[in-house]
């Protein structure tokens, strides 16, 4: 048990403040600095209270918290560390609220190993990695958290992990907003993620969130992008004023993506390419400055009950070889044709209403194949 309370712990060459074998420490109002290795170590079965302490410029991660132990990390500050600043790993447990956490080398946060924490209510920005990277089958909760200016993804989620992400404001950063590769997977709801240097949600080699009902926009790219066998399932989501497509799809991606509003877009609202796949129902794509849906170079996606109007091209746009069905849409409004086949486009179109154009409802040329 015991008390530290306002002590300048700094420049120790191992471990400035170390708990472990179920010692159960209140850690308040300190300076722990400098030091030759972590700034906190919590481990086996240890039970700490870390409270408004200041903790930086340690050489290793400023708070580890692993090995069955649990730690609550309670408005401190982290910053200006060489490696992560709060690292939870191998069955850890920690409650992290209210920690201003920034400017640290590697994550903010990290979470790997089968840790479980929950992450909420803390300002995590201006590291030099990820803001909040989990991995390793890591489970856990990151919740109401202001994530921000970090150098890579605001929030990186690979490796079998398998994390709530619920209600977080993500912007600003310089890669992707939401990062989820390598078998990640995760639940991605209810967040504002803005602004972001690359996607607002990226998903690649076989990454399979469940991302729903996030609004998503004026980011620098694409609002939503699927890329090198991507999953996940995207569902009531609102997609808008993002500077590349609304989402895109490529590289043998296959998504589900439904019941979004995909709006507003500086480019196509939907674009499926390069030999991708993807169910696509239910979604109201419109306004945006291009073709509110491209498929090109052998995707082929199945689009079903969509609303796609008044966007500044073509309402569906098949072409250099794209396929794929588009079933029971209602096409209209848009400012040229309703659809387009084109430069050996092979789509089956049904079951559509193509009305209110501002050219052609259909057009098909230049030897493409399409029903």
């Amino acid at each position: 048990k015991g008390q530290v309370l306002d002590n300048d712990v700094c420049g120790n060459a191992m471990t400035n403040v170390e708990v472990k074998r179920g010692s159960t420490p209140v850690i308040k109002g300190n300076k722990i600095r400098d030091g030759l290795r972590c700034g906190v170590y919590c481990f086996r079965e240890s039970d700490a209270l870390l409270e408004a302490n200041e903790i930086s410029g340690n050489a290793l991660s400023a708070v580890v918290v692993e090995a069955a132990a649990s730690a609550r990390i309670v408005r401190n500050r982290i910053y200006g560390g060489k490696q992560h600043g709060v690292l939870v790993l191998r069955a850890g447990k920690a409650y992290v609220e209210g920690n201003e956490i920034f400017a640290n080398a590697g994550a903010g946060v990290q979470l790997e190993a089968e840790a479980d924490p929950v992450i909420i209510r803390n300002k995590i920005y201006d590291g030099k990695q990820s803001g909040v990277l989990i991995s390793d089958h890591a489970r856990g909760r990151v919740e109401a958290n202001d994530i921000f200016r970090n150098a890579m993804a605001g929030i990186e989620i690979r490796s079998g992990a398998d994390t709530v992400v619920a209600n977080n404001s993500i912007y600003d950063g310089a890669k992707s907003g939401v990062f989820v590769s390598d078998d990640g997977r995760g639940h991605i709801v209810g967040n504002k993620i803005y602004g972001n240097g690359g996607a607002g949600v990226e998903v690649k080699h076989g990454g399979n969130p469940v991302v729903k009902g996030n609004e998503i926009f004026d980011g620098k790219q694409a609002g939503i992008f699927v890329n090198d066998g991507g999953k996940g399932v995207f569902e009531g989501n609102d997609v808008y004023r993002n500077a590349f497509a609304g989402v895109e799809v490529r590289s043998g991606s296959d998504p589900v993506v439904r019941l979004n509003r995909i709006r507003d877009g500086k480019q196509t609202g939907l674009l499926v390419y390069d030999r991708c796949k993807g169910t696509f129902e239910e979604n109201e794509i419109f306004a945006n400055s291009m073709a509110g849906v491209a498929v090109q170079a052998g995707a082929e996606p199945r689009l079903c009950r969509n609303k796609i109007h008044s966007n500044k091209e073509y309402g569906v746009f098949v072409y250099d070889g794209g396929k794929g069905v588009v079933d029971g849409c209602d096409i209209y409004h848009n400012a040229d044709a309703g659809v387009v086949l084109q430069a050996g486009a092979d789509a089956l179109i049904t079951n559509c209403k193509i009305r209110d154009g501002g050219g052609y409802g259909i057009v098909s040329c230049d030897e493409s194949a399409g029903e």
